[in-house]
C-alpha cells in the first residue's frame, strides 16, 4: 500500500528581525523569540492557551519561532518549577549577563523538555514553518555558547555535575526531542562548541560542531536548516571560518538551506558588507539585529537596500 507523503512547511526566505518591527513591513519579516517556560509553565504541564505563538500566528507573518530553553527573551528566567529539576548559574563576561538556567545535560531536564516539545508539536506542527532546536541554551538561545570565558561559569558547571561527555549527549537528545515535529522545518544556531574540561579550563572544538551539523542534516534530511547568529564585517578566527566553509559547502553541494543572523549593531560593522558575505556563503535568509534602520548612526541600510537584499536572498536556492 502506498504511503502518503508528508507535507513539509515552505521555506521562508529574505530579511527578518526578531520581535515586533514595522519598517518597512513589506521587507523585514518578524521572527518570534519565546521561552519554553512561557509556553509550558511547569514540567509535565500543558501548553497554555492564548500564548505568544498563538498571537504571532494570528498575524500570518513569515518567520521562525526562536525557542529559548535557558534565559528567555527580555532577560526572562525559567520558572521556578523548571529550575526545581536542577539549576546552574552561568555568566557571560562580554555582555555582563548572569542567568540561572536548567541543568540541560541531565536526564530529568531532558525528559521534561521532551514532553513539553511533544505537546508543542501536537498543537503547532505544520502551523509553525520553522522552529529552532535550543534545548541546551544558557544565557542566549545559541546552544553551542556556554559563557566559558568566565571562571565563575566554569566553576558553577563543574560543581553542578557538568561533564563534556554529558554535554555532547545533550545535543543528540535535542534532536530526538524535536522528532515530534514532522512537518515543521527545524533549525539550529551553530557556533564552535564551547566546553569545560575536568581541570576547569575552557575550550572550543569546531570539529564537534561540524559533526553535529552533519548529524542534524542526516536526521532531518529534508527539513534541517543550519544557521549562525554571529556574522559581521570582519572575521572571527579560524574556527568560525572552518564552520562557515562547511556550511557553504553543504549549501553548494546538497542545496542545504542556510540562514544567518547579524551580530549586534556595535559589533556588526557594515550591514552591507555583512549581507554581501552572507549571499556568498549561501544564505537564503538573514535576521538583522536592531539598529540596521537607524539613519542617525552610519552605516545603516536604506529602504532601497533592504528591498534589494530581500530580493537577492529570496532568489537563493535551498
Amino acid at each position: 500500500m502506498a504511503t502518503r507523503s508528508r507535507t513539509i512547511s515552505p521555506l521562508d526566505k529574505g530579511l527578518f528581525t526578531e520581535g515586533a518591527f514595522q519598517y518597512p513591513p513589506s521587507v523585514v519579516n518578524e521572527s518570534l523569540p519565546v521561552s519554553l517556560t512561557q509556553l509550558v509553565p511547569k514540567p509535565g504541564g500543558e501548553v497554555i492557551a492564548d500564548n505568544a505563538i498563538d498571537h504571532w500566528l494570528s498575524r500570518n507573518l513569515p518567520g521562525a519561532v526562536r525557542l529559548f530553553c535557558g534565559r528567555g527573551p527580555g532577560k526572562l528566567l525559567p520558572n521556578g518549577d523548571w529550575l526545581s529539576l536542577g539549576a546552574v548559574t552561568v555568566h557571560d563576561p562580554y555582555d555582563g549577563v548572569t542567568a540561572t538556567v536548567c541543568r540541560w545535560w541531565t536526564p530529568d531536564v531532558q525528559a521534561a523538555q521532551k514532553d513539553a516539545i511533544a505537546k508543542l508539536a501536537a498543537k503547532y506542527d505544520g502551523k509553525i514553518k520553522l522552529i529552532f532546536i535550543a534545548n541546551g541554551g544558557t544565557v542566549y538561545a545559541e546552544p553551542f555558547i556556554r559563557g566559558i570565558a568566565s571562571p565563575d561559569t566554569r566553576h558553577s558547571l563543574l560543581s553542578n555535575g557538568y561533564t563534556p561527555e554529558a554535554d555532547k549527549q545533550s545535543y543528540v537528545a535535542g534532536y530526538e526531542m524535536f522528532k515530534a515535529f514532522r512537518k515543521t522545518r527545524l533549525a539550529q544556531a551553530f557556533n564552535p562548541w564551547q566546553y569545560v574540561s575536568k581541570d576547569g579550563l575552557g575550550h572550543q572544538d569546531v570539529s564537534f560542531t561540524i559533526e553535529m551539523i552533519d548529524k542534524f542534516c542526516a536526521m532531518f534530511p529534508r527539513r534541517a536548516v543550519i544557521q549562525n547568529n554571529s556574522i559581521r564585517d570582519g572575521g572571527l578566527g579560524p574556527n568560525y571560518k572552518q564552520m562557515y566553509d562547511h556550511m557553504k559547502e553543504l549549501h553548494d553541494t546538497t542545496g542545504r538551506a542556510v540562514r544567518y543572523q547579524t551580530a549586534t549593531k556595535p559589533r556588526v560593522g557594515s550591514f552591507v558588507k555583512t549581507l554581501e558575505w552572507a549571499l556568498v556563503y549561501g544564505a537564503c535568509a538573514v535576521e538583522l539585529s536592531p539598529g540596521f534602520q537607524n539613519a542617525s548612526s552610519s552605516p545603516y541600510l536604506t529602504t532601497q537596500q533592504l528591498h534589494d537584499y530581500d530580493a537577492k536572498l529570496r532568489a537563493v536556492g535551498g
